[in-house]
This record gives structure tokens, sequence and C-alpha cells, in this order.
């Protein structure tokens, strides 16, 4: 997975003249488009250091698949939800591993992601666990980023407040 992104250098300036006896002053702002080239310029982080910062500051539970849904990368609120460790799940396939996952909802999701390279939105009810779980599909030339979570109680809201409303 590739990930490229800009930041943006901000000068802020203030100028004073005067123009047919009148003072104009000018405050003025320029900006500077940085590409992600300048930027490991300007730090010793590589583009390796600097992926592996993303990666690791996003606190929802995320997994990373390729293009035959093995398992690349989990981190850690993926394993505290999940219960399963990186280093049980990493090489395998995640509707082989998991075999209530095979021809569910979200295996036609990823497939559709991925062939369309487009995110899908998705919510899964799972009888036998008596749970929901949102999930996010982003879907690239390499595979697929999934973010998931948990959304049994906000469904255990909703059906109570739709409940009141009847």
């Amino acid at each position: 997975m590739q990930v490229s992104f800009f930041f943006y250098k901000i000068y802020l300036g203030f100028n004073s003249f005067v123009y047919l006896n009148t003072k104009i002053s000018i405050l003025y702002i320029l900006y500077e488009l940085m590409e992600e080239k300048q930027i490991i310029e300007q730090t010793s982080l590589t583009p390796r250091d600097i992926n592996s910062l993303i990666v690791k500051s996003i606190s929802d539970p995320i997994i990373v698949l390729d293009r035959q849904f093995h398992y690349v990368y989990m981190n850690q609120a993926a394993e505290e939800l999940t219960g399963w460790s990186a280093e049980q799940l990493l090489g395998n396939n995640i509707f082989i591993m998991h075999s209530f996952l095979s021809g569910s909802s979200l295996e036609t999701s990823c497939k559709k992601a991925i062939a369309d390279q487009k995110y899908i939105y998705l919510e899964q009810y799972y009888p036998n666990y008596d749970a929901w779980t949102e999930y996010h599909l982003y879907p690239n030339e390499k595979g697929i980023v999934i973010n998931f979570k948990n959304i049994s109680v906000n469904k255990q809201h909703e059906n109570e407040a739709l409940k009141l409303i009847k």
C-alpha cells in the first residue's frame, strides 16, 4: 500500500504603503504546497517510516488483506476486538480462517470494492454472535484495507428508539 500526502507551508505577511495620498495596508497569506519528497528531505523520515507512523497512529481496528484475501497486516486494536493475534492470522485467507464470513455480505462487498476500486460501507449482523459489525472497505491495487468496529450497542439503542416511536 502506498500513501501519498501533502502539507502546506504557510507564510503570513503585512505591508503598508501610500498610494494617491491614501495609506493602504495589506495582510497577505502565501502558501507552498509541499510534496512528500520535500517533507522527506526536510526530515530524516523515509517513506516507509512515514507510512508506518500513519498506520500506527490509527486507533480503530484495521486489517489489510491482499487481493486473494490473505491477512497482510492487523493492528493491535483489531487483535483486541477479534481475540486473534496477527501472528495467528498473517498469510491466511480471512474467509477460510473464519468460515462464518464465507459467502457473507462482507466477502461479496470486498470482492466488489477491489473489482470496482471504490470505497464501500457495510453493516453486517452475525446471528451466531448476536453482534453487528460496521465495515469501511478501502480498496487499492494491492488488496483492501478494512476498518471495522462492533456497533451492537448502537443497533440496540436504535431498536429501543424505534419501539418508543411505535
